[in-house]
């Protein structure tokens, strides 16, 4: 057998055995991590081999259990302390050294790691000890760099090798040729002129996206794909191939992204309590959860309605999901899913105790099971799940703990995932060759793309934490330990390998910002480029001829027809359409008709609902806001009359005791004076409203009543927030906008107000007084001076006539819109009939304007449009 060593082939290689030809036999190409492998097997060492997150999650009991110069660092983080280490450990065995040494230091490491999990060093003097023995079978070893670049470790396994009659041969890479006075012959030169001949390029699109497309459609424009090799490949690049036809290479993420790896931090995360309701919603949104479809679109409107897990909503969507599973067998184990899934136990400023961590994945990993049974196609990715939470509960068991914090849980959790292998959101496929370093190149290529060519790639060469007297002493054991500088060469020297043997083009892509926006630097290797330009400024004339922007010059251009954007459009006819009455309306969908009647008819009539969002709605939000304060009224309203302070006490122990399960977000890390603030709003509206009512002599008639009447030709009904009395008067609580309903009250547009007093009135008798009460600013405005003690009077129409205006208004709007003149009013275009910007009565009827800012349908009316046009 022969094989070919070098080490950066662990990440693939180039030409590799085929070498261009159509089969091969007896021959591999390896790098370190494979010929170890290589050897075992054709030595027949055996044993389990563990990954480097095992070997230090292992050693974590040890590290916390003895005391040393680590215990600083590993009080903080435990597992990155072991394995930090274990890399030490590693260096010093890689370089000779077997645990001697009377510096505390050293003598300290190699106590603690004198029982750690075997690594590369402890399995290759295995490897040496068997082949005192006997053979590997292995007739020749061929070198892609001198063998005193290596380790002495290596350098000893090529010296055993040798003895038991196995060749080690040095090669040395030449340089193939290419044309002369090329950019990419004359770069390989200590000095060199370039031209721009575009066979030596630097690609620097705006982003990787960018750049991905630019780089497919130029290959796609050579037409050889066998001559290609891509080196560091990924994903944005496989799609940018895909999408022009070409083969991909089957890059893969370094940590999965797909939907199943991200439900096992889903789950964990949902044992805090309370629970974040984004996450229990970004669980409920994945197509294939633990949580069943009869359940999920139902808990999904929960959160909706209260953004937060185990609200009265919650508990009723829950019961209704499980009653809609037929089979009673696969109801119980949903519920019993389910129990453990939305049983929160660890408190947030606690710690999160194993035992829980351990349920919860057991839960889970049950569920996959069962998934994997029925996945077809992507049994793998739901395998992956499976190993990431079989690797989670290893990792938490080596170590020893108890109990973690969150940093500690999250840590585990992004090992665990990287433990699982990685995604290849497409197959590797024939045409295109890829490795994934640069020293893998260890061949001729005509064309080479080096993808990823940036300083981020480039790893850097560190300095081992030894003190002068620890050096010496380690030398003196004939521990050889790496010199950087030599180390930094060796690499350098491999980074060449692209532009040695590219024999028609090099193209060097690092667009000028990654995916998160940060900014991109090229590779070091641009910077020893630019030095052997042959110019006064040496980078000015190298990016002049190398750098572009963009590839566009360099493919063939194809005109093709621009497609028009939708035009924005506020006037509709849609007579030949049949627009026939609704059976029930509401205050808030004659607001919609007065504002949009475009947004009305398509909400209303046609149906048509808008997205799912991707996110909860925040606590912060004033709907949110006022419907929590409301409950929290409701509750006292129900019970007997108090004094104001009981009251106010009374509202912080139900904002306390029912926020959690209401509003979840304000009870969650950081948001400590939100909620301070809210539940002061809180008592001081619970203070004010009893007070007002003792003031008044008031009582709470009615409060949340619906209300149900015959207006506008229809059945009209809402919700009415506070009626007190006697005789009746009606306040609407809203959390903030004082300025904004006070000029409603003014113009005579508090639309809702007039609507709850009709529905409020008793037969033919008068319209009660009406008030809003602004919670957050504590105003108490009203038209009517003798309704509320200490209201703000503001002057402006009494219910009656603004209700008379909304009839009249109302018949106007129903007219054109049953005659199917359907307007828009959002949006402009050349209209001179601008966007209204607020409520006001103009030539007897109500003007409201749009509700833009919360409309789904502006891609519909083209609004959305507009500033593109």
């Amino acid at each position: 057998m022969r094989v070919v060593f070098d080490a950066d082939f662990d990440k693939g290689c180039w030409p590799g055995p085929l070498r261009g030809g159509p089969a091969a036999a007896g021959e591999d190409w390896v790098g370190p991590s494979q010929l170890v492998q290589l050897l075992e097997t054709a030595l027949g060492l055996g044993g389990p081999e563990h990954t480097s997150r095992e070997r230090a999650a292992m050693l974590v009991p040890s590290i916390r259990s003895t005391h040393g110069f680590w215990s600083t660092s590993a009080e903080v983080d435990p597992f990155a302390t072991a394995r930090r280490l274990l890399t030490w450990r590693d260096t010093f065995a890689m370089a000779g050294w077997h645990g001697e040494g009377a510096q505390p230091r050293l003598a300290a490491l190699a106590a603690l790691t004198a029982a750690a999990a075997p690594g590369v060093p402890d399995r290759l003097r295995a490897i040496h000890n068997a082949m005192a023995c006997r053979s590997a079978d292995i007739d020749s070893v061929e070198l892609y760099a001198p063998r005193e670049e290596l380790e002495p470790l290596w350098r000893r396994t090529f010296d055993v090798l040798e003895r038991r009659g196995t060749r080690v041969i040095e090669t040395a890479l030449p340089s193939v040729q290419s044309a002369n006075a090329t950019d990419l012959s004359g770069a390989r030169e200590k000095r060199f002129v370039p031209n721009g001949d575009g066979t030596l390029r630097l690609l620097r699109a705006s982003g990787p996206l960018a750049a991905a497309e630019d780089v497919a459609a130029w290959l796609a424009s050579l037409g050889r794909l066998s001559d290609v090799l891509i080196v560091s490949g990924d994903p944005a690049l496989d799609a940018a191939l895909h999408r022009h036809g070409l083969p991909t290479m089957g890059a893969s993420h370094e940590r999965r992204d797909g939907a199943p790896l991200q439900i096992l931090p889903l789950v964990l995360d949902l044992g805090w309590t309370p629970q974040d309701p984004q996450r229990a919603y970004e669980l409920l949104s994945l197509t294939s959860s633990p949580v069943p479809s009869e359940l999920r679109w139902r808990l999904k409107g929960a959160l909706a309605k209260w953004p937060a897990v185990d609200s009265d909503q919650w508990r009723e969507a829950m019961a209704a999901g499980l009653a809609a599973i037929e089979d009673p067998v696969r109801r119980d184990r949903v519920k019993q899913r389910m129990a453990v899934l939305w049983d929160a136990r660890v408190s947030r400023s606690g710690q999160y105790p194993m035992p829980e961590l351990v349920r919860r994945v057991a839960m889970l990993r049950t569920w996959l099971g069962g998934r994997m049974a029925v996945a077809g196609q992507d049994r793998d990715k739901w395998g992956a799940a499976a190993a990431q939470c079989g690797s989670l509960i290893d990792l938490v068991q080596h170590a020893g703990l108890q109990e973690l914090s969150a940093a500690q849980v999250r840590h585990l959790v992004i090992e665990a995932t990287e433990g699982a292998g990685a995604e290849s959101p497409f197959p590797p496929q024939a045409g295109i060759a890829h490795v994934g370093s640069p020293g893998g190149v260890a061949g001729p290529a005509p064309v080479i793309v080096w993808w990823d060519f940036n300083a981020s790639t480039a790893q850097s060469i560190g300095r081992l934490p030894l003190t002068r007297a620890e050096h010496t002493e380690l030398r003196s054991l004939g521990v050889m330990l790496p010199d950087p500088g030599q180390l930094a060469a060796a690499q350098a020297r491999r980074w060449l390998r692209p532009l040695a043997q590219a024999s028609e083009r090099l193209l060097l892509v690092c667009p000028e910002k990654d995916v998160e926006g940060e900014a991109l630097h090229p590779h070091p290797l641009w910077d020893e480029l630019v030095s052997r330009v042959r110019a006064t400024n040496t980078r000015r004339i190298a990016e002049a001829a190398l750098l572009r922007t963009s590839l566009d010059q360099d493919v063939p251009r194809r005109r093709r027809p621009r497609l028009r954007l939708p035009a924005p459009r506020r006037d509709w006819d849609v007579a030949g359409v049949p627009i026939t009455r609704r059976d029930k309306e509401s205050p808030s969908s004659i607001e919609t008709l007065f504002g949009c009647p475009f947004q009305w008819v398509l909400r209303y009539v046609g149906k048509i609902a808008g997205p799912e969002s991707s996110q909860v709605e925040e606590g912060t939000s004033p709907r949110v806001l006022g419907e929590l304060l409301h409950r929290i009224m409701n509750r006292l309203f129900d019970g007997p009359a108090r004094q104001p302070d009981d009251a106010a006490r009374e509202a912080g122990e139900v904002f306390d005791r029912e926020g959690p399960r209401l509003v979840a977000a304000l009870f969650l890390p950081g948001r400590d004076a939100q909620r301070v603030h809210v539940r002061r709003v809180a008592t001081t509206t619970a203070r004010s409203l009893y007070a007002l009512m003792a003031a008044g002599r008031l009582h709470v008639i009615s409060t949340e009543q619906e209300r149900t009447g015959a207006a506008l030709g229809t059945t009209f009904a809402g919700r009415v927030d506070l009626v007190m009395g006697d005789p009746p008067r009606i306040l609407d609580l809203k959390w903030a906008g004082a300025a904004r309903k006070r000029r409603l009250l003014e113009v005579g547009a508090a639309i809702q107000l007039a609507a709850y007093s009709l529905l409020e009135r008793q037969g033919h008798g008068a319209f009660p007084p009406v008030g809003y009460f602004v919670m957050d600013g504590q105003r108490l405005m009203t038209t009517d001076s003798t309704a509320f003690a200490n209201a703000e009077v503001v002057k402006g129409p009494a219910p009656e006539e603004t209700w008379r205006l909304v009839e009249a208004t109302h018949g106007l709007e129903w007219k054109a819109v049953a005659a199917g003149r359907i307007g828009a009013r959002g949006v402009t275009g050349d209209s001179n009939d601008q966007m209204l910007k607020e409520a006001c009565v103009e030539d007897g009827r109500l003007r409201v304007p749009p509700g833009c800012q919360y409309c789904d349908y502006d891609a519909l009316c083209g609004r959305a449009f507009e500033e593109a046009i």
